[in-house]
């Protein structure tokens, strides 16, 4: 590609950008207007997120509520503007309010860091589409409706979800970057310091990483372009592919390895992934919820799948064998291993309590 039309791509990618970020911004700024008049006091979570960054912005660091679980991350950012002003010597100070915290949550977050974040993945992973797609494909994902509703209120989701796909993306930037070693290991610390289960989504973005910077190109396929090596055949042969030049993974990875090594210590010291109300937050087998995430993404993916079987339904015994298995193995997770959380069960706020009410918990045994 030439010096001109890398410009001319460039300035396309950041008028995208632009109307992305616009859009979403209007969008987030009328449901923060709207909600504040209805809602103007602390809803649900934000009992607790609220009064813990206000003290934070005070300047109480010591301060801590016994009831929050996650890293301090959320209330680092509402603190940095007064930190800033008082490192300064300017004694003004922003006083936190609950629609302020909500405000900047959604236009930092929610209008921002996320979508830039996706459509800069998108563009990595998929470098031959159109930018107009990937745009459109990041307005549909930023507007899911779960992801929505969270980013205009004070809480960790938005500001988590925004980093681990920062953390991602540096991650699978292309090579002879040096300085993408140090912004993917301080975006997955930033992102497992808003919450500790972005530690997973971390340790995928290195998995991704390697393999796109050390794996194989491509897939070996025979005449008819099928691939000639099973799923399982590829994972070994790939896995020692990267074992085999381990002493390059580690030159170019070791800041993100050395953070997430750091989690894992934290966790064995702490005896735990929580740092409070450990009553409620114990760590327990749920196979039930492994096909709440299947039904949901086979919704989600139904249209490619229906595309798939009107241009030419599978026909092979293997595959129809295979659907029944998991079909069964899905009921008997659903009928033996289903579990309900005490929060699930007492607050009616929540969309979840009223999907286990209503349907979830219908005819199935279940247990705390």
């Amino acid at each position: 590609m030439g010096p001109r039309a890398r410009s001319k791509r460039s300035w396309g990618l950041g008028l995208h950008r632009l109307v992305l970020v616009s859009c979403l911004a209007a969008l987030h700024l009328a449901v923060w207007f709207q909600r504040s008049i209805v809602l103007p006091q602390p809803y649900m979570d934000e009992k607790f997120h609220v009064p813990q960054a206000q003290r934070y912005c005070e300047g109480d660091f010591w301060y801590w509520d016994g009831k929050i679980t996650t890293f301090p991350g959320l209330y680092i950012v509402a603190a940095a503007p007064n930190c800033i002003l008082r490192a300064i010597g300017v004694s003004a100070r922003i006083p936190c309010l609950v629609q302020d915290l909500r405000l900047a949550n959604g236009v930092l977050f929610g209008a921002v860091l996320c979508p830039i974040a996706t459509i800069e993945l998108s563009r990595r992973l998929h470098p031959s589409t159109p930018l107009w797609r990937l745009s459109l494909n990041a307005i549909a994902l930023n507007t899911f409706p779960v992801h929505f509703f969270a980013c205009d209120l004070y809480y960790t989701d938005a500001g988590a979800l925004g980093l681990a796909l920062a953390c991602v993306c540096t991650l699978a930037a292309p090579a002879g970057r040096g300085r993408r070693r140090w912004l993917s290991a301080a975006a997955a610390a930033a992102a497992i310091g808003f919450r500790q289960t972005n530690a997973v989504w971390a340790g995928f973005g290195l998995g991704l990483g390697v393999l796109l910077r050390f794996g194989p190109k491509g897939r070996a396929t025979n005449n008819k372009g099928k691939p000639t090596a099973t799923a399982a055949e590829e994972t070994v042969a790939c896995l020692k592919l990267v074992w085999a030049r381990r002493g390059e993974v580690l030159a170019e990875f070791w800041p993100t390895l050395a953070v997430l090594a750091s989690f894992v210590l934290f966790v064995l010291r702490n005896g735990g992934v929580v740092v409070g109300d450990r009553d409620a937050h114990k760590p327990k087998l749920h196979l039930a919820q492994v096909c709440y995430f299947g039904a949901v993404t086979f919704a989600a993916r139904l249209p490619a799948v229906a595309a798939s079987w009107t241009s030419g339904r599978p026909r092979r015994r293997a595959g129809r064998a295979a659907i029944a298995v998991l079909t069964l193995l899905c009921a008997a997770c659903a009928a033996w291993s289903s579990l309900a959380h005490p929060y699930l069960l007492a607050d009616n706020r929540h969309y979840t309590f009223y999907v286990w009410r209503k349907w979830l918990c219908r005819g199935l045994p279940h247990r705390p």
